[in-house]
């Protein structure tokens, strides 16, 4: 059976992690977040990398 995938939009991963939407935008860049993209210009984030993020904070994966 196919492993269920949630995703969020990018305003929920940012409240989430209290921080704005172009610093989500920029922790996808960076690989800290992983993006879906789900049309030409609609970008999600999976719930999984954001708890993950919460998890180890920003300092243990930078590190990373």
């Amino acid at each position: 059976m196919p492993e269920i995938v949630i995703v969020l939009d990018k305003d929920e991963a940012a409240a989430r992690l209290r921080v704005s939407e172009r610093t989500v935008r920029r922790y996808i860049t960076a690989g800290l977040l992983d993006g879906v993209r789900v049309g030409p210009r609609l970008i999600k984030v999976t719930e999984m990398s954001v708890d993950r993020l919460l998890a180890e904070g920003l300092r243990a994966a930078r590190a990373a």
